[in-house]
């Protein structure tokens, strides 16, 4: 009769089973990751956003010029009154 013994693998039994291709485990991998930490989409989405204004102020600060087409500038007391009324 052939015995089987289950027990906890080890990091050598796993790194030799990935290997060869035959690790089976219960869950899915993450499907995004950032800084190491599984993260969804929505969380992904923020930190994405967060890098783009970031470059921005860094680039703003650095006097670079950057234009952006959605972005015009305006006084704040005036941005948001009607044309005529200004």
């Amino acid at each position: 009769l052939p015995v089987v013994i289950v027990s906890e693998a080890t990091s050598r039994d796993v790194a030799t089973a990935r290997a060869s291709k035959t690790l089976w485990k219960y869950s899915q991998d993450a499907r995004y990751r950032a800084f190491g930490r599984t993260v969804n989409a929505v969380q992904l989405v923020c930190l994405v956003l967060c890098g783009i204004i970031t470059a921005f102020l860094v680039l703003r600060s650095a006097n670079v010029n950057v234009k952006l087409p959605f972005l015009k500038q305006a006084h704040a007391a005036t941005s948001l009154l009607p044309p005529g009324l200004a």
